[in-house]
C-alpha cells in the first residue's frame, strides 16, 4: 500500500504572469508532484493577508453587512473583513476592522485561526 503521508509538491521554476502593485501577483508554477509526474502551468496567485470576523452582538446576533463584490457584479451578504496594515497583529486588524465597517466595539478577540483561502492557487503570507 502507497505512503498515504502528503508531501509537498518541488518547485522547478516560477514564471511572473502579473502584477498589481505590491497587492497581487499572478505567476505559473512548473511543479514536481510527490508521485513524478509534472504541472507545468500551475497558477499561482499571491495577495495581502487579511482577517475576516465572526463577531457577535451582546444578545447573540452575528455582524454581516451588505457589499457590492464587482467580481461575481452583486450585493451580497459577507462578514466584517480587512486588510492587515503591515506589521499589524490580526487581532489588532480585526478590531480596527469591525469598527470601521459595522460600526461596534470589540470587546475581546480570540486568538485569530490561520487558514487559507480557497488554499490551492493561493500564496496568503501568515
Amino acid at each position: 500500500m502507497p505512503d498515504k503521508k502528503l508531501q509537498p509538491w518541488t518547485l522547478i521554476r516560477r514564471t511572473e504572469l502579473f502584477r498589481f502593485g505590491a497587492r497581487f501577483l499572478a505567476s505559473a508554477d512548473h511543479v514536481r508532484l510527490p508521485d513524478g509526474r509534472e504541472v507545468r502551468d500551475y497558477l499561482r496567485l499571491e495577495m495581502p493577508s487579511y482577517v475576516v470576523m465572526a463577531a457577535f452582538t451582546p444578545d447573540g446576533r452575528m455582524l454581516c453587512e451588505r457589499h457590492y463584490k464587482h467580481g461575481i457584479g452583486r450585493v451580497t451578504l459577507t462578514l466584517p473583513a480587512g486588510t492587515l496594515e503591515e506589521n499589524e497583529p490580526p487581532a489588532d486588524c480585526a478590531r480596527r476592522e469591525l469598527l470601521e465597517e459595522t460600526g461596534y466595539v470589540g470587546d475581546t478577540c480570540r486568538k485569530p485561526s490561520r487558514m487559507p483561502m480557497r488554499a490551492a492557487p493561493m500564496a496568503l503570507p501568515f
